[in-house]
C-alpha cells in the first residue's frame, strides 16, 4: 500500500470521526435542579368554629335579703323571729355547645365573637330556725335558688404567642332562667307565707381562657366566667294566717369554670 493510499484513508477516518466526537460531548451526564423550597403556610385561627363545653359553677355575691313589705310582718322582724339575710351559694354541673368565628391578624393577634348555651343544674337550699322568740317559737325561713339554662354572646381578643396557643380575655352579655323561692313558716302558731319568681334574666359576663389547637382543625380550651346577671325579687305572701307580705332578693351572679373542644371548619 502506497503512502498516497494511507493518507487518503487516514482524511476519511478523520472526517467520520468529528461528527462522533462532537455526539459524545452532548451526551454529558444530565443535571439535576432540587425545586424552590416554599415555605409551609403558618397555620391560622381565621374562620368559623364550633364545639361542645363542660364545667361547674359556684354561686357567688351577696346573700339572700328579706325584709318586712306590711305592718302584719313587722312584729317579727323587729322580734328577729325572720332573719334579715340567709347564706346561699348555689352550684352546679353545666354542660352544652358554642359557635363563633375569629379574624387573624397581624400575625399574632386575634379578634372573634362566640355564643353558647348549656344546661345548667345550679341549685341551693338554705334554712334558717330560729327559736327562743315569744309568740313566734319556733320559726323557718327557707330559701331555694336554682338555674336550670345560661347563655352568652360575646367578644373574644387574643395573642397568640407561638403556635398553636392561644391566650385570650372575653366578655358580653349574659342570660339565664332562675327560678327562686322561699317560705317563712311559724307552725306552732300555725302561719305561713312563701312566694316564688321564675323569670329570664339578663346580664353581663367576663372572662379568660386558653386555647391549643392539637390538630389540624381541632382545638380544646380551658375557661373561667364570672357571670351576673342581676337581682330576682320574690314576694312573700300569706298562705296560712293573717294577710302580711315580705320580701327575698336573691343575687344570681357567679363564677364558671369550664372545658371544651372545637372544630375549625
Amino acid at each position: 500500500m502506497n503512502s498516497k493510499l494511507i493518507r487518503t484513508a487516514i482524511a476519511a477516518g478523520a472526517v467520520f470521526a468529528l461528527p462522533l466526537s462532537v455526539h459524545a460531548a452532548d451526551l454529558r451526564a444530565p443535571s439535576y435542579k432540587a425545586p424552590a423550597y416554599v415555605e409551609p403556610p403558618s397555620a391560622s385561627w381565621s374562620g368559623f368554629y364550633g364545639g361542645l363545653n363542660g364545667g361547674y359553677a359556684f354561686g357567688t355575691g351577696s346573700d339572700v335579703s328579706l325584709a318586712s313589705t306590711s305592718a302584719g310582718f313587722d312584729p317579727a322582724f323587729q322580734a328577729g323571729a325572720v332573719p334579715s339575710s340567709v347564706s346561699l351559694k348555689p352550684n352546679g354541673f353545666m354542660a352544652g355547645g358554642q359557635i363563633g368565628y375569629n379574624y387573624q391578624f397581624w400575625t399574632s393577634w386575634l379578634l372573634g365573637v362566640e355564643a353558647d348555651v348549656q344546661y345548667s343544674s345550679i341549685k341551693k337550699n338554705s334554712a334558717v330556725d330560729i327559736s327562743g322568740v315569744p309568740a313566734f317559737d319556733p320559726s323557718t325561713t327557707t330559701v331555694e335558688h336554682k338555674m336550670d339554662w345560661f347563655g352568652t354572646a360575646r367578644l373574644r381578643a387574643g395573642y397568640i404567642p407561638w403556635e398553636p396557643l392561644l391566650i385570650y380575655v372575653t366578655g358580653g352579655l349574659a342570660v339565664g332562667h332562675v327560678e327562686d323561692t322561699a317560705d317563712i313558716a311559724f307552725p306552732a302558731i300555725p302561719q305561713d307565707y312563701a312566694g316564688s319568681a321564675s323569670k329570664v334574666k339578663f346580664g353581663w359576663t367576663a372572662g379568660a381562657g386558653i386555647e391549643w389547637a392539637f390538630l389540624a382543625n381541632w382545638t380544646a380550651k380551658v375557661e373561667y366566667l364570672y357571670y351576673n346577671l342581676g337581682d330576682n325579687t320574690v314576694d312573700i305572701g300569706t298562705v296560712t294566717g293573717p294577710l302580711a307580705t315580705a320580701s327575698a332578693t336573691f343575687p344570681a351572679k357567679g363564677s364558671i369554670g369550664r372545658i371544651g373542644v372545637n372544630y375549625r371548619f
